[in-house]
């Protein structure tokens, strides 16, 4: 029994990007380098800056944090979506900035390119052109337990049959319930051989739950927030 429990699992933190769209809340870069300074300094090794709907935006603030690594020692890093037309300009943006980042694919069909042929095939074109850049890079899949397991399964697969270091599951609503993630957490364990990650939501105040349940299913690490902000 022993040989079956989780083992430690890493965290990235993504206040700087996650809590960034709450209503409200506007850090100065000042105040961001601060926050930054400080989960470094409280050990968290990778922390997430760089918004996919605002990469040039935010590459301000990841050159201020790449010019200050005597503050920020922690590994950073940042999302890009892959449906967007400015995807490959915005990935060799932040391959001098950044330490790696994900591209981003949403499963829902309403989220285009809506074909599931077409998500992987787009998926695969823009994750070449990320490891051409960045060897780090890996894939996110935004809706991913709205998606049919069997498609899942598929578009991890692919990914890190293409080279993806990380893959990472988003409870893009936080609609899942811990039974759900367990099952499809642990479904992509053995079908995956790269980082795998649980991104969660507290919409319905399940995120902590639902990451509990990443963790016992093998997922190697969770995003987190500052206090749950955003």
């Amino acid at each position: 029994m022993k040989d079956e429990m989780p083992g430690k699992a890493a965290i990235r933190d993504v206040t700087l990007r996650e809590g960034m769209d709450v209503p409200g809340v506007d850090f100065t870069f000042e105040q961001r380098l601060e926050i930054a300074a400080a989960l470094a300094d409280a050990g968290v090794p990778e922390i997430e800056i760089v918004a996919p709907a605002k990469v040039e935006e935010d590459a301000g603030f990841a050159r201020i944090c790449r010019e200050r690594r005597d503050l920020v020692k922690c590994r950073t890093s940042g999302l890009v979506y892959a449906s967007r037309t400015e995807c490959f300009r915005e990935i060799e943006l932040l391959a001098g900035l950044l330490d790696r980042f994900d591209i981003l694919m949403p499963l829902s069909p309403h989220r285009k390119p809506c074909g599931e042929r077409e998500k992987l095939e787009r998926m695969e074109e823009v994750l070449d052109c990320a490891l051409r850049n960045k060897p780090a890079a890996g894939v996110g899949f935004p809706h991913a337990l709205h998606a049919d397991p069997g498609f899942l399964v598929q578009a991890c697969r692919r990914a890190e049959s293409r080279g993806a270091a990380r893959i990472t599951i988003f409870d893009t609503d936080g609609s899942a319930d811990p039974f759900q993630v367990f099952q499809v957490l642990r479904e992509l364990r053995p079908a995956s051989g790269c980082e795998l990650f649980f991104h969660a939501h507290n919409d319905l105040g399940m995120a902590t739950a639902n990451s509990l349940a990443a963790v016992l299913a093998g997922a190697d690490g969770l995003d987190v927030t500052v206090n749950g902000l955003g």
